[in-house]
C-alpha cells in the first residue's frame, strides 16, 4: 500500500514580523506521520535572515509538537527578496486531547524585519 502525502497550509500568506505569532495549518491528518515543513518566502525587507518556527496543537503555543527551530532564509538565485526555509521532522503526530481534529498551529517569527510566509507542512499517512 502507497503512503499518501498531504500538505497541509495556512488559508493565506503570514505577514512575519519579529513578534511570534500562531496560524493555523488546516486539513492535518489526525494521524500520520509529519516528514518536513516548508515555507516559501517573499517580500524579504529590513534585513530578515531567520525564521523561528514551531508546531503546536493550540494557538497559545502551550502544548508543543515541535521545539522552536532557527533556520537561515535561504535566498533566491533570480530575486533577492525571495526565498524559502525548510526543518526535517520525520516524527509521528496524533492530534492530542487538548487539540482539535484536523489542524495544528504555526508559531512563526523573523528576526529582524519582515517577510510573507507561505508555510506547507508535508505529512504521509498509511
Amino acid at each position: 500500500m502507497k503512503a499518501r502525502v498531504t500538505i497541509a497550509t495556512s488559508a493565506a500568506a503570514i505577514a512575519v514580523t519579529t513578534t511570534e505569532q500562531a496560524v493555523a495549518l488546516t486539513t492535518v491528518p489526525d494521524q500520520c506521520m509529519l516528514s518536513f515543513l516548508h515555507g516559501k518566502i517573499d517580500t524579504i525587507a529590513s534585513s530578515a535572515a531567520t525564521i523561528t518556527w514551531a508546531l503546536a496543537y493550540d494557538s497559545g503555543g502551550d502544548d508543543l509538537l515541535t521545539d522552536r527551530v532557527a533556520e537561515t532564509i535561504g535566498i533566491g538565485m533570480t530575486t533577492a527578496t525571495d526565498g524559502g526555509v525548510n526543518t526535517v521532522l520525520d516524527r509521528p503526530h496524533k492530534t492530542s486531547a487538548g487539540g482539535t481534529a484536523g489542524s495544528l498551529w504555526i508559531l512563526v517569527a523573523c528576526d529582524t524585519g519582515t517577510c510573507n510566509l507561505t508555510p506547507e507542512l508535508h505529512c504521509q499517512e498509511g
